[in-house]
């Protein structure tokens, strides 16, 4: 069973903070990419800059006018504006000329999706350490599993 060690736990905690940052309404998520015990690229998930965020369109009235449909209506939203933060870390490592990063830890407030999956298996990052299970499905961890990288939950301490 994975155990976290100190710096999992140091990580984990700026990148649920850094999630905070999300204009998201639904699911705020942060990611972290963490080489050689430095920390080399950050996101949060959210719409491209300069594009109406989210939490503009489905403010709280809206979401109580929607009801049910906003679920529907997020998800539409979602999946045509909206950067998962693994993706907008990658982004930011490539837009700004970043370093290599093969070898790396990224740190996920969920655990990526497929779409994820395929682009932090290719960015040579080898290790994974996610703190909740996303709750559509799981076939971005299996990838990863499958193609040798190290997948690991974050144990929650008791508290």
């Amino acid at each position: 069973m994975f155990k976290n060690d100190k710096w999992d736990t140091i990580y984990m905690n700026m990148t649920r903070e850094l999630a905070k940052g999300s204009h998201c309404t639904r699911v705020k998520v942060g990611a972290m990419i963490v080489k050689d015990g430095r920390i080399v690229s950050t996101g949060i998930n959210g719409t491209p800059e300069g594009y109406t965020n989210c939490d503009d369109i489905f403010t709280q009235d809206k979401i109580k006018e929607l009801g049910e449909a906003y679920y529907e209506k997020h998800h539409e939203f979602s999946e045509k504006y909206e950067i998962h933060a693994e993706q907008n870390a990658l982004i930011y490592l490539a837009k700004n000329g970043g370093a290599g990063i093969r070898g790396a830890t990224m740190y996920i407030t969920h655990s990526p999706c497929i779409h994820c999956a395929k682009m932090i298996a290719n960015s040579g990052i080898t290790r994974v350490v996610f703190y909740n299970l996303y709750d559509r499905n799981q076939d971005g961890i299996e990838f990863l599993k499958n193609l040798g990288i190290q997948v690991d939950l974050y144990v929650k301490e008791e508290v």
